[in-house]
């Protein structure tokens, strides 16, 4: 009885063994195979344990630069257990990358959130989507969650959400407002910020110096 349930771990765990050691092509075919061996599971099948092997087998693809193979198996994956906001966020970050359909991340983004995954970072990539769409007042909203949340010296650089916030103000002709983002921006970066640091965004400094005139 346990060697059903003990077995798939050992077999998952060697995966994500080769996983570490950027084998990833060892690490997808290990995933497979424990896969199946869930699958063959005469005491019942698991769907939450297997959208857990799906996701791990997505993150390997993605490295393996099979997006599409990562997708098609976090799809699955939420088809099976779709409680898990990493999911989502996996899946929109990997078409935002390869896809390039930011109306489909922006879902994925807010189901993400909904469950409960209202970090900095998240918040962040849905008003960088809510930009690129034009809803600016939701980027400014999200920006505002975003920089309550974001820390100093985390993962994510909490000057771009100043800088993005920024954007959203200037093309609602908020021009005091996004001065005073840029500004803050500026000043968090040490100076160093500029329209490339947010791809596919730009910011006018000119209207900003126009302004301080």
């Amino acid at each position: 009885y346990w060697y059903f349930f003990m077995e798939p771990d050992r077999m998952l765990q060697q995966g994500l063994a080769l996983q570490q050691t950027s084998d990833y092509s060892g690490a997808i075919e290990q995933f497979s195979q424990t896969l199946k061996r869930v699958q063959a599971n005469p005491f019942g099948v698991d769907k939450k344990s297997q959208s857990v092997i799906l996701a791990y087998r997505a993150d390997a693809e993605y490295w393996n630069k099979q997006p599409e193979a990562a997708l098609t198996d976090l799809d699955q994956a939420i088809a099976l257990y779709g409680q898990d906001s990493r999911y989502y966020v996996s899946r929109a970050s990997i078409r935002l990358q390869f896809n390039q359909v930011p109306e489909q991340s922006l879902k994925d983004y807010d189901m993400a959130i909904a469950l409960g995954a209202n970090n900095a970072s998240n918040y962040m990539s849905r008003a960088m989507i809510r930009c690129y769409l034009g809803n600016y007042s939701g980027t400014i909203e999200d920006a505002a969650k975003a920089a309550a949340k974001c820390k100093t010296g985390g993962s994510l650089d909490c000057s771009q959400i100043y800088y993005l916030r920024a954007v959203a103000n200037y093309r609602l002709n908020n021009t005091e407002a996004a001065v005073e983002d840029a500004l803050q921006a500026e000043k968090m970066s040490g100076g160093l910020l500029n329209s490339r640091d947010i791809p596919n965004f730009e910011f006018n400094m000119q209207a900003k110096l126009e302004y301080l005139d």
